[in-house]
């Protein structure tokens, strides 16, 4: 941990990553949050709850339109927002912050699946349809199917990979969600 010094997380929620990190490492100097203004609120009023004054002060809470005050990072984190975005919303964050850290580490779903494939009866398919087309990895795929699992999960090592000067570090599932992907790349720049 102590490489990355200087970090940035892009849809932060709560902020319980950024409050974890900042516990566990006294090296971090940074951490930057970015999000949007209803969601910064949040995250402000509980990491000033669950962080001690001095921990708090390395923390800095920027709206998605001041993204130029960022500086490079070390470390730039995304967990289960990028596929909440539009992919020219993923593609901006990666050309803009992503491309210009060490290390990337991403948390996301490896695809797309239908609410009839758990389940779930919707009575108006159109309600999802926008959901399907979110992120980097959009294809509808069976959650309970490895061998689709496999495959997704190599499709999304590459779509979620910055540029071509990041290389895969590590990778692997989530095993209590497998359709969920830890994968961290770095920088060889």
């Amino acid at each position: 941990m102590r490489i990355c010094q200087n970090i940035l997380e892009i849809g932060a929620g709560f902020g319980r990553t950024c409050q974890g990190l900042i516990k566990l490492s006294d090296a971090i100097q940074s951490y930057t949050i970015i999000d949007l203004p209803e969601m910064l609120s949040l995250s402000s009023s509980y990491l000033k709850k669950v962080l001690s004054n001095d921990e708090f002060e390395k923390v800095k809470f920027i709206s998605p339109e001041n993204i130029h005050l960022v500086k490079n990072k070390d470390l730039v984190i995304n967990i289960d927002s990028f596929q909440e975005m539009p992919r020219q919303t993923v593609e901006f964050y990666m050309n803009n912050l992503v491309s210009n850290a060490k290390y990337f580490y991403s948390k996301n779903p490896i695809g797309k699946y239908t609410p009839e494939s758990i389940g779930i009866k919707l009575g108006d398919p159109n309600q999802i349809r926008e959901i399907l087309t979110l992120g980097l990895s959009t294809q509808i795929i069976d959650i309970f199917n490895e061998k689709e699992l496999r495959f997704a999960r190599r499709q999304h090592v590459e779509a979620y990979r910055p540029s071509k000067s990041f290389v895969l570090v590590n990778e692997c599932p989530m095993e209590i969600f497998p359709y969920y992907h830890n994968v961290l790349y770095k920088n060889i720049q």
